[in-house]
């Protein structure tokens, strides 16, 4: 009865996603907003040629005009949909959508058991809730991004384990690290250089066994050298500049990151029903700014010290700030597509909101009764 309480929490979390994407399993047909329609086409072409070539290379006429397939893009989720499909006797499409739905409550069901152990199992839960009521969320995952937040998924065991090994590190924490930052690069190379940030920060400011603590990275790439050979030794033949920041100037950069990081974007078109939809948007917001003001005032927590500073830095690469200074458009910084680490940057909003609510004192004992 003990075991099947503390399962409770993540049923909710699937049960409350389901109901939200529910209708991705009613409808007939392929999900074909935003992306959608693309990925969906590198699942069909990497089924046919595991099945009829038996390999997984290839030839891609979908990206930059022909490419090796599966070189220049994520590869992870796409290999996972084929595998379902395969091995479940279930079409591309029916797997297609599982992986959505996946990607949606995987990173819930991880901030929930991250924040748990950090806060409280009430503040932990409701923060859970509020990234599935997430209106930009919700919107980005059906639109095509879900293979962002299916990395974020990995992000947040990688942060998880990372935090709660980062000061007795060993052989073992160091194999499951570098799996886990393997699997995030893989899934999506923004939330991969994100992990390698946030690896950066508990590297400078919380691990001691810094010399041991290299051999993460390292066996890592060494892991994905698979991958990582073939898209260097082929990355000359990719379009150039494709990226873009959030404004022609440095300060509207910043005041649109801004405005993304806290999805303020419905105020634009202001009407009771958008009002409505975004209210766990703007639950989450407020009680992250009270987060964030609790810690500044009195911020102790390595954690929450960690948290902070890799909000900061993914929101300052978010802007694409380099686009707007000369010098640095020497650099091959032209192909980055800022606004992704804006995405990557909600993550300490989460962290800072369970914060915030976990000390309303009612919320302490809901869960744990």
């Amino acid at each position: 009865m003990k075991s099947f309480k503390k399962l409770l929490p993540y049923i909710a979390i699937f049960i409350v996603g389901f109901i939200i994407l529910q209708s991705i399993f009613l409808q007939s047909g392929y999900p074909v907003r935003g992306d959608n329609s693309v990925h969906l086409q590198r699942s069909f072409l990497l089924k046919e040629n595991i099945l009829e070539n038996k390999q997984l290379t290839g030839w891609n006429y979908l990206d930059n005009l022909g490419s090796p397939f599966l070189t220049n893009t994520y590869i992870s989720s796409y290999i996972l949909i084929v595998l379902l499909s395969i091995i479940f006797s279930i079409s591309i499409p029916t797997a297609y959508k599982i992986l959505i739905f996946f990607s949606f409550v995987l990173p819930s069901c991880v901030l929930y058991l991250f924040l748990s152990k950090k806060f409280n199992k009430s503040a932990a839960f409701i923060t859970s809730i509020l990234f599935l009521l997430n209106f930009s969320i919700m919107q980005q995952i059906i639109e095509g991004a879900w293979n962002q937040y299916f990395a974020i998924f990995f992000l947040l065991l990688f942060f998880y384990f990372l935090d709660k090994h980062s000061k007795k590190l060993n052989l073992r924490n160091i194999a499951i690290l570098s799996i886990l930052l393997s699997l995030v690069i893989l899934s999506h190379p923004y939330v991969g250089l994100s992990a390698l940030i946030l690896f950066s920060i508990y590297f400078l400011l919380i691990i001691r066994k810094r010399l041991l603590s290299t051999l993460i990275p390292i066996f890592s790439f060494l892991l994905i050298l698979f991958y990582t050979i073939p898209l260097l030794t082929s990355n000359y033949w990719t379009v150039k500049g494709v990226g873009w920041g959030l404004s022609s100037t440095i300060l509207g950069s910043f005041y649109t990151a801004i405005g993304l990081l806290f999805s303020l974007q419905w105020i634009g078109n202001f009407n009771l029903q958008n009002f409505i939809i975004n209210i766990p948007t703007i639950l989450l917001g407020l009680s992250a700014i009270i987060g964030i003001i609790f810690f500044l005032r009195k911020g102790t927590s390595d954690f929450l010290k960690a948290s902070f500073l890799f909000l900061l830095i993914t929101i300052i690469i978010g802007t694409g700030f380099w686009f707007n200074v000369d010098f640095l458009k020497n650099f091959s910084l032209e192909n980055i597509v800022s606004f992704r680490f804006i995405t990557i940057a909600k993550i300490p909003l989460f962290i800072f909101a369970a914060f915030a609510i976990s000390k309303i004192k009612i919320t302490k004992n809901i869960l744990t009764a």
